[in-house]
C-alpha cells in the first residue's frame, strides 16, 4: 500500500495531509507480527526495509512468497527450483534425454539476466548441447583413428628398416667375421707352439707318472708273492724312501703346470670372444652409416627425379605458350591483310 497516493488522493488540503502524515501507527502488517510503530511518513520505509515482510522467490518457475529474512535461505537450499552448478554424470545425461527440464541445470553464459540468475533450458538448447556432444565425440574419435594409423605405420616402417638393415649387414657381418677369425688364427700360431711343448712336457709327465704307477703295482704283487712283508716293508720305507717324495712333489708340480696352462687358455679365449664382439658391433655400426647414406642418395634422386619432371612439364607448357602465340600473330596478320584487301576494295 502507497500512503502517500492515498493521502494525495482523499485529502487535498496540505494541512490535512500533514496533520495525517504526523500520525503515530503501528506496522499495518499484522500477519508478520511486526512491532514497529511510528508515524504515518515512515510507515512506507519502514515497510521496505523491515526483513519479515513477504517477498516472492526470483528463482525462475518458482513463485512461492516468503520472509525477507529467509529469502537468501529458500533460493539457495530449500527452493526446488534452485540453480544447480556441481552434479552427477548420471544426472547430467538424465536431463539431457529429458525434453523438458523443470528448472535451470546447465551454466550457460547466454543464459544470465540483468539480475544473474539462469532461466530454464529450452529443448532447442539440450538439443544443440546434444549435437555440439556427439560432434565433439566424433572429432576425438577420429584424431585417435588418425594417430592409431599414424603409429602403426611407424610400426611398418620400423620393420621394413630392420629388414633392409638385416639384408644389407649379413655380408658386412660374415666379412667382419671372416676378418676376425683370419686375425684370431695368426694371433694364436706363435702361441700354438708353446702349447705343444708343454703339452708334450705335460704328456711325458703323465707317462713318467703311469710308469711309477705300475712299479708300485709290481711292488705289491712282490709283497703278495713272497710273504716276506718286512723285508719289503724295509726296501720301500728304508734308505730309498726319498725317491718316493721326490715323486710325489714331481707330481703336484705337474699338476699346477696344467692349472696355470688351463687359466692361460681360458683367458685367451675371452679375450677373442671380446675382440670378435667389438669387430661385430663396428661392422653394425658401418652398416647403419651405409643404409643412412643410402636412404640420403635414395631421397636426393627422388627429389632430383621430382624436380626434373616439374621442369620438363614447365618446358611442355613454354613450347605450348609458344605455339599459341605463334598462331595469334599468324591470326593478327590474317586480319591485317583482309582488312587492307576491304579497304582497296
Amino acid at each position: 500500500m502507497h500512503y502517500f497516493a492515498l493521502v494525495q488522493q482523499y485529502f487535498e488540503d496540505a494541512y490535512v495531509r500533514r496533520e495525517i502524515l504526523q500520525i503515530v501507527t503501528p506496522c499495518l502488517d499484522k500477519d508478520a507480527s511486526c512491532e514497529w510503530i511510528g508515524e504515518v511518513r515512515n510507515a512506507e520505509d519502514h515497510y521496505k526495509e523491515r526483513i519479515c515482510r513477504p517477498v516472492t522467490c526470483s528463482n525462475a518457475g518458482c513463485s512461492e512468497n516468503v520472509p525477507l529474512s529467509t529469502l537468501a535461505q529458500h533460493q539457495e537450499e530449500e527452493c526446488q527450483f534452485r540453480d544447480v552448478v556441481e552434479m552427477d554424470p548420471e544426472e547430467f545425461r538424465a536431463h539431457l534425454g529429458a525434453a523438458i527440464v523443470t528448472h535451470s541445470l546447465l551454466l550457460l553464459p547466454q543464459q544470465g539476466g540483468a539480475n544473474g540468475y539462469r532461466r530454464e533450458a529450452t529443448a532447442a538448447e539440450l538439443s544443440a548441447l546434444r549435437q555440439s556432444l556427439t560432434a565433439d565425440e566424433v572429432h576425438i574419435a577420429r584424431h585417435e583413428w588418425a594417430l592409431h594409423s599414424h603409429y602403426q605405420m611407424i610400426l611398418n616402417l620400423k620393420e621394413d628398416v630392420e629388414k633392409l638393415k638385416g639384408t644389407m649387414g649379413k655380408e658386412d657381418v660374415s666379412l667382419s667375421l671372416h676378418f676376425s677369425r683370419t686375425k684370431l688364427g695368426e694371433m694364436v700360431q706363435p702361441r700354438e707352439k708353446t702349447e705343444t711343448e708343454m703339452n708334450l712336457q705335460c704328456h711325458s709327465q703323465l707317462k713318467g707318472m703311469t710308469e711309477m704307477k705300475a712299479e708300485d703295482q709290481d711292488f705289491s704283487r712282490v709283497k703278495e708273492v713272497d710273504g716276506s712283508g718286512e723285508r719289503l716293508e724295509r726296501k720301500v720305507t728304508g734308505p730309498g724312501s726319498h725317491l718316493r717324495e721326490s715323486d710325489y712333489r714331481k707330481e703336484n708340480t705337474e699338476a699346477t703346470a696344467i692349472a696355470e696352462i688351463h687359466s692361460l687358455l681360458v683367458k685367451e679365449t675371452h679375450h677373442q670372444k671380446a675382440n670378435i664382439k667389438k669387430e661385430i658391433q663396428d661392422a653394425t655400426k658401418k652398416s647403419d652409416k651405409r643404409f643412412k647414406t643410402i636412404e640420403r642418395k635414395v631421397g636426393r634422386e627422388e627429389r632430383e627425379k621430382t624436380v626434373a619432371q616439374f621442369h620438363s612439364q614447365f618446358e611442355e607448357k613454354d613450347h605450348q605458350m609458344e605455339n599459341l602465340e605463334r598462331e595469334i600473330q599468324g591470326a593478327k596478320k590474317l586480319f591485317k591483310e583482309i582488312g587492307e584487301s576491304v579497304e582497296g576494295i
